[in-house]
């Protein structure tokens, strides 16, 4: 029989893998029955079981990703799937170390009792750090014990998890910096009593827990001087976090501010969370500049004032993805244009621009989204971003065409791709901007083709890297031929560029009944292309 080498096999194996991809990050599917979300993973088990080489392969991957969809219920002990897991990590360092991705949907049951933990330190014979134990005193009671098996996973490199409310231990866990919490004052931030107590009660059980002799004070001013003695997670680069319920609330950002303190993250992507705060939820560290290069804000509340922040405490952002949430959210998940906001302000698209202007100069790839914002008739929206040809980088823009081209100069709109758009622009997508169909709204809605085609024939003098154009375009079911045909036919659209449709989904979902989305998709043709066509 040939002999297959092990990289062989790992390229074939990888197809089975549970792979937590970039795309609908934000959207939680439901799980088997057993609570994990595995694929392949029935098959990478039973390639255990061939023989040593494929074992040796094979559980390579089975360990490399973990999707947990199962309730932490510590009650039940042993039997159950997380602190079997546990339990593995913990006396298998070897397993451990090849874990790189974690993902827990449903990661915050509520408060365990001390008793309950305590019977999880008693199975795991758990053998910490005193500065990680410091941390666990106030985090493990109501993290259903998901910081124990983060502290067993040294080398994971994504972490994609759901917290229930601001109380989550997890952004501590997660900030990689030790003893930071320490410096914040939970009563200031309206925490029940309950998880003071509980904290107590947690900070007696492992300090009890601690080996004879060790005495090690947790390391102080650790923030401060930016000197991180301890690192459980030195290999974090990607967090994703979504709040557990938007339609009930969002989960301020402070409560999340912890994970900008992690000097190693470079990708953050967030779900519900609240952007815009009162003085009395102001950051911790205002002025602690991190390292991130890619932050992406789904379904967010923020104003100008909060990208501004954003964007100085983030000052090697490369790609920024800005997707404002509804702020006429109910607590049944319904929307009621009657009902009172969360807050009541305006957004100005223009203040937005100006702060990217001044402080986007990095940015590379841009997304702006103000579709669930308001509605039809109370759009919560005015003005534009202007001109971003500042934005000398910026090679990816993602927006809504009326939001680059509603700002105000002088007595006139701007009403040019040209005027806005930077050199050095390559891919350009317009987002679907309206909720209905262009034959509910009139033709004022099938601009967007006029300054579209307008673009692509000044394209080679005002944006010379230009090579792609995607609009979302609604389709009729019955007459998807006819509305294309008479919007992008091929004799309206300059000779250079070639154009095809393609059916998909909107960057985000409304649901007409006999309508679909339809993506008019414009690329740049080739040199000799072209003159192969004029010859």
């Amino acid at each position: 029989m040939m002999y297959v080498t092990d990289e062989i096999w790992y390229y074939i194996f990888s197809y089975f893998e549970f792979s937590m991809l970039r795309d609908d990050w934000q959207r939680d599917y439901e799980g088997d029955k057993d609570g994990w979300q595995r694929h392949g993973q029935p098959a990478l088990l039973a390639l255990c079981l061939v023989n040593h080489q494929l074992r040796r392969v094979a559980q390579h991957l089975l360990y490399r990703s973990f999707a947990i969809d199962s309730a932490f219920d510590l009650t039940s002990g042993n039997k159950h799937l997380y602190v079997q897991l546990l339990r593995t990590v913990a006396e298998n360092p070897t397993l451990a170390g090849k874990i790189r991705a974690l993902k827990f949907s449903r990661a915050e049951r509520g408060y365990d009792t001390i008793e309950e933990v305590e019977k999880v330190l008693e199975v795991l014979n758990v053998d910490l750090e005193s500065a990680l134990k410091y941390r666990l005193e106030r985090c493990l009671t109501c993290s259903c014990a998901t910081s124990l098996l983060l502290a067993h996973t040294p080398n994971v490199e994504l972490i994609d998890c759901t917290i229930g409310d601001r109380m989550s231990p997890m952004p501590w866990m997660l900030s990689s910096i030790l003893s930071s919490e320490h410096m914040v004052d939970f009563k200031d931030r309206r925490t029940e009593k309950h998880y003071k107590v509980l904290s107590e009660q947690a900070q007696f059980l492992l300090r009890h827990e601690q080996r004879k002799g060790d005495h090690q004070q947790p390391p102080t001013d650790v923030v401060r001087n930016l000197s991180v003695e301890h690192n459980p997670l030195p290999s974090l680069k990607e967090v994703r976090i979504k709040a557990k319920d938007v339609s009930k609330g969002f989960i301020p950002a402070w409560t999340i501010e912890p994970i900008l303190l992690n000097p190693n993250l470079k990708v953050l992507r967030t779900l519900g969370i609240d952007w815009y705060m009162e003085e009395e939820d102001s950051f911790k560290w205002p002025t602690h500049q991190s390292n991130l290069e890619c932050l992406d804000l789904k379904e967010t509340i923020a104003e100008s004032d909060t990208l501004k922040t954003i964007m100085t405490r983030c000052p090697k952002l490369k790609s920024l993805s800005v997707d404002l949430a509804n702020l006429y959210r109910r607590g049944d998940g319904d929307d009621d244009g009657d009902d009172e906001p969360i807050y009541d302000f305006v957004i100005d698209l223009t203040e937005f621009g100006g702060v990217l202007r001044k402080h986007g100069g990095n940015l590379e790839e841009l997304s702006f989204s103000t579709f669930h914002h308001g509605d039809e008739y109370d759009e919560n929206t005015m003005g534009g971003f202007g001109s971003l040809r500042e934005l000398t980088k910026l090679r990816i823009l993602r927006a809504e065409y009326d939001n680059l081209l509603s700002e105000f100069e002088g007595n006139f709109y701007i009403e040019r791709f040209s005027d806005v758009l930077p050199a050095s622009i390559e891919t350009l997508h317009l987002f679907n901007g309206r909720r209905t169909p262009p034959i509910f709204c009139g033709p004022e809605i099938l601009n967007a083709s006029h300054f579209v085609k307008a673009l692509l024939t000044e394209a080679e003098t005002c944006t010379p890297n230009l090579r792609k154009v995607v609009v979302e375009w609604w389709g009729s079911v019955s007459l998807e031929e006819e509305f294309c045909e008479r919007d992008w036919s091929r004799e309206t659209i300059d000779d250079t560029w070639d154009v095809k449709f393609m059916k998909g989904n909107f960057e985000h979902e409304y649901h007409i009944e006999g309508y679909v989305m339809t993506l008019v998709i414009l690329i740049k043709k080739k040199e000799d292309a072209v003159r192969e066509d004029r010859g």
